[in-house]
């Protein structure tokens, strides 16, 4: 990246904050909104934040050690980008549409 001072820092800091701050607290509101039986609301947020927890803690561990001492960014990409789309047909096999 092409951070190189302290206020660059703190800019980015905030900035990535903000927004992945909003990821996470927009997601609760939108299992509500999804939901047609508030008798299931509860297990569904406790299902789809254990699931969002668990790609959060390994997540970046398996990023980093793919990127390796040569910062091969190429690598982390394919294996993040092929585990959604994994996730997403996934989805797709157990939706009713």
């Amino acid at each position: 990246m092409g951070i190189k001072t302290l206020p660059e820092f703190i800019a980015f800091g905030v900035l990535f904050g903000f927004f992945v701050g909003t990821y996470i607290t927009m997601s609760g509101p939108l299992m509500a909104m999804l939901t047609d039986d508030f008798s299931e609301l509860g297990p569904r947020m406790g299902v789809a934040f254990a699931f969002m927890a668990l790609g959060g803690l390994v997540g970046g561990p398996i990023n980093g050690a793919l990127l390796g001492d040569g910062l091969m960014w190429w690598r982390a990409s394919v294996v993040s980008g092929a585990s959604f789309l994994i996730l997403w047909f996934l989805k797709l096999q157990g939706s009713d549409n």
